[in-house]
């Protein structure tokens, strides 16, 4: 019987494998990986052993992990159009490009019933042990379950570089609408139009670089502001629309004071007095927390609004130590967002399918593609200290 390639991962540990190419049975679809993402929650995973995240409890090793894909569909079993969700109008054949909802829903759950589906999850695709079957994307094929939400990429021409980054769309999309709506209740907010906002972004990552993206399609008119330690990755955030990038290995916490300070400063807030900051901070280091948080803390003005994000795995960003009198004499609106709900998905692949530009910068970010035979490497130059290009991806196929 033919066979097919994946990666088994273990704290620490990755190693390739092989099993027999899956049938797809009654209701199930089997898809062809083009491509399978490395997201930080994946290095994360293999640095701690907790997956994927500290709600779901203890893992079971060998995991195949890989949430962040494009794909095609290879084969249907029978009925498998009758099971499933399609959220295109034009039902995906075989060798058409798809992307799948990660969470596989309990539509019962009290989470699901009150729209926030990613709480009410049975389990997510990419997370998954080997012995539930092929359900990540670091390998050659995936089976879909019964019941998985699938939209047809190819109706719309959607590459496969920029369908890899349909997921972190998703991410990026989530964080900038809770900022949205949390600083437009804002009491400070009203003195000037939100669309005027001075927006801090740390981190310039994939996700850093579409909480970006997201952004200025919401707020054209902001100034952006993006940190990162990277001059290779803030160089793709300019590209992207940020106003201006800042280096924190290059500056002292005080050169980044004085930078930010000047650049909020030029913007009209009369109500505030003399206090200065900047509208809306975004963290999306996934990592240091200690020294990202209190920092962007102290960069906001009253009433700003603060948004974690990318902090997904247990234990890997760290902790931080910060004066309460910090936060609280700016009255910061402190928030932070776990995953996304369906809403978001449907919202974010629409945009997607539909945005050639957004589609372009995406695609333009996949700047390392490798084999999985190449597992441990590909790993490490996608982390500190190397954190070589911007997106890394396995081809299944190389």
């Amino acid at each position: 019987m033919a066979k097919m390639k994946y990666l088994a991962a273990w704290p620490g540990r990755l190693e390739v494998r092989q099993i027999d190419i899956p049938e797809p049975k009654e209701g199930q679809i089997r898809v062809k990986i083009e491509y399978g993402g490395i997201c930080g929650t994946d290095i994360h995973v293999l640095e701690e052993g907790f997956g994927p995240h500290r709600v779901s409890g203890a893992a079971t090793y060998p995991l195949v992990l890989g949430h962040e894909y494009s794909a095609v569909i290879d084969k249907k079993g029978p009925k498998a159009d009758e099971k499933m969700f399609y959220h295109t109008e034009k039902i995906p054949e075989e060798g058409d490009r798809v992307y799948y909802g990660v969470d596989y829903y309990n539509y019962m759950s009290p989470f699901s019933i009150r729209g926030a589906g990613q709480w009410g999850g049975q389990w997510f695709y990419g997370f998954c042990p080997i012995e539930m079957g092929v359900r990540g994307a670091w390998g050659q094929y995936v089976i879909l379950e019964p019941y998985s939400h699938i939209w047809n990429m190819s109706e719309f021409g959607v590459s496969a570089e920029a369908t890899t980054f349909a997921e972190i769309n998703t991410v990026g999309l989530r964080q900038v609408n809770r900022a949205l709506t949390l600083a437009s209740v804002s009491s400070f907010t009203r003195e000037f139009e939100l669309g005027d906002a001075v927006v801090l972004i740390y981190g310039a990552g994939p996700i850093g670089n579409a909480v970006l993206l997201n952004v200025k399609r919401h707020l054209p008119l902001s100034t952006v502001i993006q940190v990162d330690l990277n001059d290779h990755r803030l160089a793709v955030a300019k590209k992207n629309g940020a106003d201006y990038t800042i280096n924190a290995k290059k500056t002292t916490f005080e050169e980044r004071e004085n930078m930010i300070k000047d650049i909020a400063s030029k913007k009209p807030r009369p109500d505030l007095g003399s206090a200065w900051g900047v509208d809306i901070v975004f963290d999306c280091t996934g990592r240091n927390a200690n020294d990202v948080i209190p920092e962007g803390i102290k960069m906001c003005r009253p009433g700003a609004v603060f948004i974690e994000t990318g902090a997904y795995v247990f234990k890997t960003t760290g902790t931080f130590t910060i004066d309460p009198h910090e936060f609280c004499t700016r009255e910061v609106i402190i928030n932070s967002g776990w995953a996304y709900p369906f809403s978001t998905i449907d919202l974010s692949l629409r945009m997607l399918t539909k945005d050639k530009d957004l589609q372009q910068k995406y695609a333009a970010m996949v700047t390392h593609k490798h084999a999985l035979e190449e597992e441990m490497d590909a790993i490490k130059s996608a982390m500190p200290p190397r954190y070589e290009g911007v997106k890394h991806v396995f081809d299944p196929w190389k």
